[in-house]
């Protein structure tokens, strides 16, 4: 569907979710250029400097406490709702992801527009093959975090309820995982360890974090065998 770029310099735009790695850029590019409000639980005293030195204007609050919305200005043109909680607390992470975009766009609902930004976490789990927007759904990060797809899903159920509801022009967009460096190590669901590639290794800035040599998935696999193997009881393979 074709699109018309918006002009966002000198416009008023909240973003919330500023001190994640997919936010925090977008906060030090439109804090430049437009008059940015970053939103945040900002527990630790030095994030939210950090975002202030960037030039953007600071208010905390948690989505998962409407009254606590009552320090967000009701006149911003543009909202982006990068938020994610993902405690492990199912009733607060439902609270603070789903409700909590709900509370956001009452809070915003004259914005000229609202972006909520989830993820291909939604979608039933089946390893490499490419999705369609209507794919069907699932709980594919459980096994990582476990609210965390089902969370997603039922925000962006409240996103279009509220958008429809209140007339509220709005999109959803559902990011590809963004892991890269040693976070990406740590993500049992997308780490290939010593497969990366040489090529990989420079796109997800994993250079001087893995031994130099390549090994494939497969000789991983033949390796751990190997060494499973090597136990003449059998006990001793499979503890």
């Amino acid at each position: 569907m074709p699109v018309t770029p918006v002009d966002l310099a000198g416009a008023k735009i909240l973003i919330t979710g500023p001190t994640g790695q997919v936010a925090l850029p977008v906060v030090e590019h439109f804090a430049k250029i437009a008059d940015v409000h970053a939103l945040a639980r900002f527990r630790k005293a030095e994030e939210r400097e950090a975002i202030e030195r960037l030039g953007a204007k600071v208010l905390q609050a948690d989505l998962a406490d409407a009254a606590s919305l009552s320090v967000v200005p009701e006149d911003f043109d543009y909202v982006l709702n990068f938020a994610v909680v993902k405690s492990g607390d199912f009733e607060y992470d439902l609270a603070a992801n789903a409700e909590g975009v709900g509370n956001l766009m009452m809070r915003c609902r004259n914005a000229k527009a609202f972006l909520h930004f989830s993820s291909t976490a939604v979608y039933e789990y089946v390893g490499q093959e490419p999705r369609a927007e209507n794919a069907p759904l699932g709980d594919n990060h459980r096994v990582m975090f476990p609210t965390y797809s089902i969370s997603k899903i039922a925000a962006e159920t409240v996103c279009r309820f509220v958008a429809h509801q209140h007339k509220i022009p709005t999109t959803i967009a559902r990011l590809s995982v963004p892991y890269r460096g040693a976070i990406l190590l740590r993500q049992p669901l997308y780490t290939k360890g010593t497969a990366f590639t040489e090529e990989e290794r420079v796109a997800f800035g994993l250079e001087g974090l893995l031994p130099h040599a390549v090994s494939t998935l497969a000789l991983q696999g033949q390796r751990v065998r190997a060494n499973v193997m090597r136990h003449a009881d059998p006990l001793q393979r499979y503890v």
